[in-house]
């Protein structure tokens, strides 16, 4: 890692199970991904892909049933997966802020909001309580909450939802972190909140030039906040690559496929979908995961997993016929 000194953030075959046998699932098969400071990257992929799974995994805030096999997490010359819990926790926060799904049942309901902001500060940058409190007030009034002080005092239920998430991206954006890590920042909110949240992460991340680590089944989101982009199947990544480039001139059958899904038949006005089922994670899939939906396959699919490999400037595929 010493030797790549513009990487910010290198993921490296990472495997993740989830349960015990019989019900385990191969979560996470293989996955790796670079990311350099100040890039914006975006990870898409239907439900179930592993696209949460392997944001989690880099703060290692998995849940209690997951395993990690194998693989690395370097942020910058750190590996996170063998940092000692409490050397993690001057990370998070600090360095990577995360925005989750759901910023109601993220925010602790027994706190109110401002200083739930103000903690998180105050633990990273040593400083006393008031100008902690200062801190989280102003973050506030950064992210357009109206009267943050009043605000700040109260608690999460007395939220809307598209405050909340404001709220959330205050806590995750006060000590100018830089990576900042939104799953499914949206999920829930109406469209005018949703372009009003995604503003809000936008503007941070250009302004300060952080990086940012965005996932979305909403190919739409993607294309507006990102710069590059990571598509994920069954637990590994198909193709990676500049965003303009893969979209509009996908390798990977199923990135054309799932861009394919985004669009109308022009004739019909039928939707198009993906045929097929995903395949079951409990058991390894043999040759490629995407073999028994793609349209190209031929019997060295079903026979051998395809690796990714570089076919263009930062841009790899995992298909035998890419």
């Amino acid at each position: 890692m010493n030797d790549h000194d513009n990487i910010l953030l290198r993921m490296e075959d990472l495997h993740v199970d989830v349960g015990q046998p019989p019900h385990r699932v191969h979560a996470l098969r293989g996955v790796s991904l670079t990311m350099k400071p100040g890039q914006r990257l975006g990870i898409i992929g239907e439900s179930g892909s592993g696209k949460t799974m392997a944001a989690l995994s880099i703060l290692r805030l998995l849940p209690p049933t997951a395993t990690t096999l194998r693989g690395a997490i370097w942020y910058r010359s750190q590996n996170l997966l063998a940092l000692p819990e409490e050397r993690l926790r001057a990370v998070r926060g600090k360095e990577i802020g995360v925005v989750f799904q759901n910023a109601l049942t993220a925010l602790n309901p027994l706190f109110p909001v401002g200083r739930q902001i103000a903690d998180v500060y105050r633990f990273h940058e040593g400083v006393a309580a008031d100008v902690a409190w200062d801190k989280a007030v102003a973050t506030l009034d950064d992210m357009g909450i109206p009267d943050p002080q009043r605000r700040a005092r109260a608690y999460p239920h007395q939220y809307s939802g598209g405050m909340a998430q404001r709220a959330m991206i205050a806590m995750a954006l006060v000590c100018s972190p830089s990576l900042l890590i939104a799953d499914e920042p949206t999920t829930g909110l109406d469209l005018t909140i949703q372009a009003q949240v995604l503003d809000l992460i936008h503007d941070h991340v250009v302004a300060s030039g952080a990086a940012l680590l965005l996932i979305s089944h909403d190919l739409a989101v993607i294309a507006d906040m990102c710069t590059d982009v990571v598509v994920m199947y069954a637990g590994e990544v198909l193709e990676t690559g500049p965003l303009r480039e893969i979209f509009a001139a996908p390798k990977s059958p199923y990135t054309k496929a799932l861009i394919e899904c985004f669009g109308v038949n022009v004739q019909d006005r039928r939707l198009a979908y993906i045929a097929g089922r995903v395949p079951d994670l409990r058991q390894e899939p043999v040759g490629c995961s995407f073999a028994a939906r793609c349209p190209l396959a031929d019997a060295i699919c079903r026979r051998e997993r395809p690796l990714l490999r570089q076919i263009g400037a930062n841009h790899e595929v995992a298909c035998h016929f890419a």
